[in-house]
């Protein structure tokens, strides 16, 4: 997804994203939503026009400065209710449906949504999961992008902090969803050591088959000795404190061969994710690195 923190509601053909409650005209931003619908906005919610119920998403127009522009209105509930994750899940459910309708670029109407901080880290975060595609080795897969614009000015590090964690979210899901040909534990090493071997205070170290046997990891080795994919043991150490450590272990096996014969054919397909385990911790890694690079690259700086 790519954010336009320069352009506004007016000076675009973008659709709008609206958030509406069912206490809508308690919103102190109620008189100018209203207008966007010239007065009628109380009559478009009773006509059913407009949902007001919880992630139920509508679509419809509105005229702004002569323009006929397309309105997307997704229900949030009552807003006594509106939880951070009940925000999260409503987004996600719009951003689908204009990838769904194939809209190019759409205004998020802030106020409407919700006036904390941190709905504009969700607004990251959600316009990476949300729209996340599966890794697709087909030819044929048109990719799909969206920009999104803000109807006033915003803290952009707040957005682009949801933004990082959504891509490592993503990072971790292309991991799982990569087939076993080609992701094994060589390769699987090998991605690793790419991925974080120059990052700042990350330190890799790995044991091969030869080292495992020798050094009495019996029980790893001999799951793997049955395969011409031999084993590997990562440890990756992130240090960039004095406070006490944090462990995070993630089974790593890229292919559960495990009763192969007793399972049914259907069953060999998700195989694969016995190693989503291990790809959660890396995705956690990528998103503490890129975290900590991104506030040093901003400090002294308004945006960056």
């Amino acid at each position: 997804m790519i954010f336009d923190f320069k352009s506004n509601l007016n000076d675009s053909n973008s659709a709008i994203v609206i958030g509406v409650t069912e206490d809508f005209k308690e919103n102190k931003n109620f008189e100018e939503l209203d207008a966007l619908f010239n007065g009628k906005l109380e009559a478009a919610v009773e006509a059913g026009i407009i949902q007001t119920k919880l992630n139920k998403v509508e679509s419809s127009s509105a005229v702004l400065q002569t323009s006929l522009r397309k309105v997307y209105t997704v229900g949030l509930g009552n807003s006594k209710d509106l939880t951070e994750l009940k925000l999260q899940e409503a987004l996600g459910t719009v951003f689908q449906t204009l990838k769904k309708d194939k809209v190019e670029d759409a205004c998020i109407h802030i106020d409407s949504f919700s006036t904390e901080e941190s709905f504009l880290k969700a607004i990251g975060l959600m316009g990476e999961i949300s729209l996340y595609s599966q890794v697709n080795y087909k030819k044929d897969v048109e990719p799909y992008e969206l920009t999104i614009l803000f109807n006033k000015e915003i803290d952009e590090s707040k957005v682009l902090e949801g933004k990082l964690a959504g891509e490592a979210i993503n990072f971790s899901r292309d991991l799982s969803e990569t087939p076993p040909n080609l992701l094994y534990p060589e390769t699987f090493v090998e991605l690793i050591e790419k991925e974080f071997s120059n990052k700042e205070n990350v330190k890799i170290s790995v044991k091969d088959d030869k080292t495992l046997k020798e050094e009495g990891y019996g029980l790893i080795h001999s799951v793997g000795d049955g395969s011409e994919r031999k084993p590997r043991l990562v440890t990756i150490e992130y240090k960039n404190s004095n406070k006490a450590p944090v462990a995070l272990v993630g089974k790593g096996i890229t292919y559960d061969s495990g009763g192969y014969s007793l399972k049914p054919r259907t069953g060999m397909v998700s195989m694969k994710y016995d190693m989503s385990g291990a790809a959660n911790v890396l995705g956690m890694l990528k998103n503490t690195c890129r975290s900590k690079e991104r506030s040093q690259r901003c400090r002294g700086t308004s945006t960056c």
